[in-house]
């Protein structure tokens, strides 16, 4: 497996077989590369996706009031080869989760049977999406594709300190 890869790259969790003999070697005893001892591999690590959260609505709202949030992420180009892929968001306990969730992929709504959406509660305000998983073999939808977008509102609650950003 895979240990480390530079910090913009994920690191591949899947197995490659590999054995180093003596005579493999490619470099001789002065230390001189040999090039044709030199074993190209096959193997590649693919790109972090980037993730981004903004607001959508004015900077500034009142108690009561709706702001609507924007999350955007690339998609990995080896999503088929995820065993899960899971977007979440933590809302701040200052907002309360309202709804109105609208998930698109590459500019085109995605259908709501592609992904299970878990709805932050009182208890926990953990807004949680889920592309790929054993439920979501297909890899909902995101295959072959390049963007996600995800946008939804919450309200500003009774919590909220007036001049405090959230």
């Amino acid at each position: 497996l895979e240990t480390s890869a530079p910090k913009e790259y994920l690191i591949s969790q899947n197995k490659v077989e590999f054995s180093i003999k003596k005579e493999d070697h490619a470099y001789n005893s002065d230390g001189k590369l040999l090039v044709d001892k030199v074993v190209q591999t096959r193997l590649q690590n693919y790109l972090k996706p980037t993730v981004s959260k903004t607001r959508v609505t004015e900077d500034s709202t009142d108690i009561g009031k709706t702001v609507t949030w924007k999350i955007k992420s690339t998609i990995p180009k080896n999503i088929a080869d995820y065993k899960n892929y899971v977007v979440t968001d933590i809302l701040d306990s200052r907002l309360t989760y309202k709804g109105n969730i609208l998930v698109k992929v590459d500019g085109t709504v995605l259908n709501p049977a592609l992904y299970e959406l878990v709805e932050p509660t009182e208890k926990d305000n953990k807004l949680s999406l889920t592309f790929v998983s054993a439920t979501f073999p297909n890899k909902g939808g995101l295959k072959d594709s390049h963007s996600l977008e995800i946008t939804y509102d919450s309200i500003v609650n009774e919590t909220a300190i007036p001049g405090i950003a959230i």
